[in-house]
């Protein structure tokens, strides 16, 4: 393909040289230990981490079910995840095994506030704490408790007390599941690294519109132009 227009091919080259020169300083490991892709990407995720801790409050919310006991048929036919939840749940009520699940007597309030404590450990990177109280890992006591308060909410609704079905249904989403997904990852909020957010988002926009007008002068440059289609009539 000839070049029809030299001044913006020169433009257009030297724009896609600088483009690739910073995506390849981006690879490397220069901040941190990081690359530019990994230390933005464990960046995002701290804050993100920051601004989801609901723990604290949930725990007030639980308050009103402590002279609450039930008794709730779990739905699990699995014998793995059957024998992990029973060993999460023993501590705390009555559990034995029946046809197609397991049948739990307990406290309420008890057991929401187990669940959130052991979240509120995993979230912050108290894994230990968690695995010494069961003698498994962490993060299969984590596996557990999301399978049982995904099993007691269904019982709940079956029973048709909602209120309390809700209330798992809430701690599962914004406890147990935030305490495993962001566990290991250190906790930040956004105005504690906001210069560094600002050039990230503005670094963003500038490059995208810099590999964008590298490729219009190199269409420019080999008088490739965009034109409007002519509209036939039938």
């Amino acid at each position: 393909m000839i070049v029809r227009d030299k001044k913006h091919f020169v433009i257009g080259l030297f724009m896609i040289i600088v483009f690739a020169a910073v995506l390849f300083c981006m690879f490397m490991p220069i901040y941190r230990g990081h690359n530019a892709l990994e230390y933005s990407d464990k960046l995002f995720n701290s804050m993100a981490k920051g601004s989801t801790y609901y723990i604290k409050g949930l725990e007030e919310k639980s308050l009103k079910y402590k002279d609450v006991t039930l008794t709730m048929k779990l739905k699990v036919t699995d014998p793995d995840k059957a024998a992990l939840m029973t060993k999460v749940l023993s501590g705390y009520g009555q559990i034995s095994p029946i046809e197609g699940g397991l049948t739990f007597t307990a406290n309420i309030g008890d057991i929401l506030f187990a669940a959130l404590e052991d979240s509120d450990a995993m979230f912050f990177n108290k894994d230990k704490q968690v695995e010494q109280k069961y003698g498994i890992p962490g993060k299969t006591v984590m596996y557990g408790w999301w399978l049982s308060a995904r099993a007691m909410e269904n019982s709940l609704k079956a029973q048709k007390k909602f209120k309390i079905a809700a209330q798992f249904a809430e701690v599962n989403k914004k406890a147990i599941e935030v305490g495993y997904n962001f566990f290991g990852i250190d906790s930040e909020k956004a105005n504690e690294e906001v210069e560094l957010l600002a050039f990230s988002l503005v670094f963003y926009v500038i490059y995208t519109l810099w590999w964008g007008m590298a490729i219009l002068s190199m269409f420019q440059a080999f008088g490739l132009k965009m034109t409007r289609g002519s509209k036939s009539e039938a």
